[in-house]
């Protein structure tokens, strides 16, 4: 008999994609102005949003828990002087750019390692790029060791 019709996305055929957006349709330049319009709006909309949510995130310590690319300057540095590393503090209202890259993977890799083994989001997503990472044999507890 006929199979049940499974959602899949691996299984979409040519012509499904016919019907999805592609980037050509995000082109401002090829739109009609009606179009670009809807397109202008949604973006102040988009922008109005971001800068709400920055509003009710400054008040609140979330930003210090992105590692920057000034912290990360510090660390690989060396030199122990308290004196400077006040001083740098003091400075802090100012924006450092939050390095992305190390906060994704640190984050990731905490998601990871609480998931103990089970299925979750980490696991789901490091799969569905074709990553497979090694059991965390850090925290376990181990086993007695052998005597030579």
């Amino acid at each position: 008999g006929p199979r049940p019709h499974e959602s899949d996305s691996d299984d979409l055929d040519e012509d499904d994609f016919e019907c999805l957006e592609s980037d050509d349709d995000l082109d401002l330049e090829t739109q009609e102005p009606g179009e670009e319009a809807s397109v202008k709006g949604t973006l102040d909309d988009l922008q109005s949003y971001m800068a709400q949510m920055d509003q009710e995130l400054a008040h609140t310590s979330i930003g210090k828990s992105f590692t920057t690319q000034k912290q990360m300057e510090a660390l690989s540095q060396t030199t122990n002087n308290n004196s400077d590393e006040e001083d740098s503090g003091a400075g802090e209202s100012i924006m450092t750019p939050v390095d992305v890259d190390l906060n994704l993977v640190s984050n990731i890799l905490e998601s990871y390692s609480s998931q103990a083994g089970l299925a979750g989001p980490a696991s789901n997503l490091l799969q569905s790029m074709g990553v497979q990472l090694p059991d965390n044999t850090d925290h376990r507890p181990t086993s007695k060791p052998t005597k030579d």
